[in-house]
């Protein structure tokens, strides 16, 4: 069985390497020159999901993270801490190049500056730096990200939306080397967030997810919100930006065909971060294939589908939740949440929660309702709280 994998970044490599181990003809195409370029990432993980990496994410470790503070609009700080490791931030320009590598060793076959163009009488057809080439395959696996076309190619749904992600490395006078920062407001994203990721105690990386006029918003960010103005010490270093798929696309299996990570919307929609998602389904998509490969029932491959949602599906659904409360709160209300989750403490809590499942946080929310003494502020946090868990329908800023 061969299989072809368009695009060569995490879910590409991983599927590429757990194939290929396992004895299946795998061909890896990549239309850039090098793996990891453009950076698209942030590069801020779960522990358990640096931990799923191995030694490449051990080589790209740059920062280990205890905790968060989010800033409110005025500049109102609440923190969320642990004494243990929650998160760490990862170099993707070397955890890419590394995770290639291990494709590459266990016997996957890369070509670089190819490019999928489509499929003519049942042969794939990608074009190189020298010419067009036909190549057979049993499987194509769809990697290449929210941009690319594969999906397209083939006629798979599209996410609910695609915001932009943008952010720069610079010298940043760090709070806490060991916290993540999140900004919120319309001097950050009236849409998503902003944030700034400690790489040392001097240098970060700012950035904002926004659907719209991303540069105009993560200037304004730096310049005015209240939080970060002032704080950055010095020119640019690194300008990254990408596309943040929001919107689980299913099915993502037609026929001999799969899509897999970002191409697919595999990427939690609360903070547009899509490593984890993408090794897990990259790690079930490949036992799909092999199961395929074995038994020769195309229907096998019909189990990532299957496999992915049950496992992932209810934290997306709670995600997409979550974001909507990103558009409907105004300044106004994200001081009254803020206000709320500073007198009550809520962060002893909130700690318990699981970054890489929302609804993990929202079970923890709804005991910290009884750690909220005003009536009238547990009121209106439940009525957040209830928007999340019953997708209630809610009215949009004017």
């Amino acid at each position: 069985m061969k299989v072809l994998i368009i695009g060569s970044g995490i879910t590409g490599s991983i599927l590429g390497k757990e194939l290929a181990k396992n004895g299946i003809d795998v061909k890896i195409i990549e239309e850039h020159p090098s793996p990891g370029y453009p950076v698209q990432c942030a590069g801020l993980v779960s522990r358990e999901c640096f931990n799923s990496l191995g030694k490449p994410g051990k080589k790209a470790l740059v920062n280990k993270i205890k905790g968060a503070i989010a800033y409110s609009p005025s500049g109102k700080s609440f923190e969320v801490s642990s004494k243990n490791i929650l998160a760490v931030v990862l170099e993707r320009k070397v955890l890419d190049v590394e995770l290639l590598k291990s494709a590459i060793n266990s016997g996957a076959e890369v070509s670089i500056k190819s490019y999928f163009s489509g499929i003519k009488n049942g042969t794939a057809v990608i074009r190189t730096y020298s010419g067009v080439k036909f190549e057979d395959f049993d499987v194509i696996a769809g990697c290449d990200g929210a941009g690319g076309k594969t999906g397209e190619i083939f006629g798979f749904g599209k996410p609910e939306k695609i915001l932009t992600g943008l952010q720069i490395e610079c010298r940043y006078r760090v709070e806490h080397e060991d916290h993540v920062e999140i900004f919120f407001g319309n001097n950050a994203s009236p849409d998503f967030f902003g944030y700034a990721i400690p790489l040392d105690g001097e240098t970060a990386r700012i950035g904002i997810i926004s659907r719209e006029k991303a540069f105009e918003r993560l200037k304004n960010m730096i310049e005015k919100h209240p939080a970060i103005k002032e704080r950055v010490t010095t020119r640019t270093t690194e300008f990254n930006a990408g596309a943040i798929p929001i919107g689980l696309v299913d099915p993502f299996v037609k026929n001999r065909t799969l899509l897999v990570g970002d191409s697919a919307g595999q990427v939690k929609p609360y903070t547009g971060g899509g490593i984890y998602y993408g090794v897990m389904a990259s790690k079930m998509a490949g036992d799909s294939i092999l199961e395929y490969s074995k038994t020769g029932n195309i229907e096998a491959l019909k189990n990532y589908n299957i496999k992915f949602k049950k496992e992932f599906g209810k934290e997306i659904e709670t995600g997409m939740r979550i974001v909507k409360l990103y558009s409907i709160l105004d300044d106004r209300d994200y001081e009254k949440l803020f206000q709320i989750a500073i007198q009550s403490n809520l962060s002893e809590i909130l700690v318990k929660g699981d970054m890489d499942r929302p609804s993990s946080f929202i079970e923890v929310a709804k005991a910290g309702i009884s750690l909220i003494k005003n009536p009238k502020n547990a009121v209106f946090f439940a009525k957040l709280l209830s928007m999340v868990m019953l997708d209630s329908p809610v009215k949009k800023k004017k």
